[in-house]
Order: structure tokens, then sequence, then C-alpha cells
């Protein structure tokens, strides 16, 4: 299962406010594999040693946190 973006961005638009407002190095990568990189969930989740629910937390979070500051 593959997270659509809701916000319209670019690639580029993506880790530059990534890098801009994502202030953990963790939430980072996670956020820039789901969105940048088209991993999934499950992907992402193997690959960090999380469960998939903790990396859509994540996601949602740190999407949640770049959309307050566009």
């Amino acid at each position: 299962m593959k997270k659509k973006r809701t916000l319209n961005l670019s690639s580029e638009q993506w880790e530059y406010y990534i890098d801009l407002w994502v202030l953990s190095k963790r939430n980072r990568e996670i956020l820039r594999e789901v969105m940048v990189d088209d991993m999934t969930y499950e992907e992402v989740a193997e690959k960090n040693h999380l469960t998939p629910q903790s990396i859509k937390r994540i996601v949602a979070d740190s999407r949640a946190i770049i959309q307050s500051h566009i």
C-alpha cells in the first residue's frame, strides 16, 4: 500500500521541506523513503525495524509539521 501525496509537491520540494522542518534524522529518512522514494510502509518498517503502524504515525506527524509551515 503506497501513501499518496496529498500535498502536490515535487520530489525536490519534498526534500527541501523535509530537511527544513522535520528535526529528527530518523523521521526525515523515513518520510523521504515514503514521499520521495515511493517505498511502501511495510518496506520502510522492515528496513527500520519498526511496525508499519509506527511508520504511518511518523509519516502523518511529519507531514502535519510540514503542512503547518506551508
